[in-house]
C-alpha cells in the first residue's frame, strides 16, 4: 500500500509540476504580443500644402523602414517658412482636414485636432520618448530629417502595435511676423503661428 501510496503521489507532482511549466510558458511580454512580422517593410507619405494662404506651397516626402525591432525615419521638405516645424505621425487618416469652423479662411491647431487624431510619434530628436520630454524640431525653409528609433519602445509606450500604414504625417509651423486672423489659437497657450498646420502626407506601404 504505501508503494502505491508514493507512485500516485509522484504522478500528481508530476501533473502539476507540467501544468505550472505550461502556463508559465503561456505568458507573453508586451514587446512579445506586439511582435508583428507584418509590420516590417518600407512605407512612403508625399508631403503637399495645406493652408496655403498663410504658407509657402510645402513640398517633399517621408520614407520609413521597419526592420525588425527598428523603426527609420527620413523627411525631406522643401519651400517651408524659415521657423522651427513641430511634425508627427498622428492617427487620422485623412489629409483633408475639414475643420475651420470659425470660417476665417485657416485650419488651425485646434481645429485641426478632431480630423488629424492622436499623436503617434513626434518626429523630434527622439521618436521613441513622449512628447512632453523632447521638443527639439527642425527648422528652417528646406531641411533634411532623420532619426531611428525602437519599434517595441514606442508601441510599450503607446500600449498597442505601431501601424503605420494609413495614418498621417503632419507639419506646422510659419513666421511670427506672418498676418494670422485674430481667431486663429494654439493648443495649450502654444504660439498659433508655431502650430499652424503647413503641410499633410498620407503613409502608404511601397514594394521594397
Amino acid at each position: 500500500m504505501k508503494v502505491l501510496f508514493f507512485i500516485v503521489l509522484g504522478l500528481l507532482v508530476a501533473c502539476g509540476k507540467k501544468e505550472g511549466d505550461d502556463s508559465i510558458n503561456s505568458v507573453t511580454t508586451l514587446d512579445e504580443q506586439f511582435n508583428e512580422p507584418s509590420l516590417d517593410g518600407n512605407y512612403r507619405a508625399v508631403i503637399r500644402p495645406i493652408n496655403t494662404t498663410a504658407s509657402k506651397i510645402v513640398s517633399g516626402a517621408a520614407d520609413i523602414k521597419i526592420a525588425g525591432d527598428q523603426v527609420t525615419i527620413n523627411l525631406v521638405v522643401d519651400d517651408a517658412p524659415t521657423v522651427k516645424h513641430i511634425q508627427t505621425i498622428r492617427s487620422g487618416t485623412s489629409c483633408n482636414l475639414n475643420g475651420d469652423s470659425n470660417q476665417d479662411g485657416l485650419v488651425d491647431a485646434i481645429e485641426a485636432e478632431g480630423h488629424a487624431g492622436e499623436p503617434l510619434i513626434s518626429l523630434d530628436n527622439d521618436i521613441d520618448s513622449t512628447f512632453e520630454v523632447n521638443d527639439h524640431f527642425p527648422q528652417g525653409s528646406s531641411y533634411t530629417y532623420s532619426e531611428t528609433g525602437s519599434v517595441s519602445a514606442i508601441q510599450n509606450r503607446l500600449g498597442r502595435p505601431l501601424v503605420l500604414e494609413g495614418k498621417i504625417i503632419i507639419i506646422h509651423g510659419v513666421s511670427d511676423m506672418t498676418p494670422l486672423p485674430v481667431t486663429v489659437q494654439g493648443k495649450e497657450l502654444k504660439s498659433a503661428h508655431l502650430e499652424l498646420p503647413i503641410a499633410c502626407g498620407i503613409i502608404e506601404r511601397v514594394e521594397q
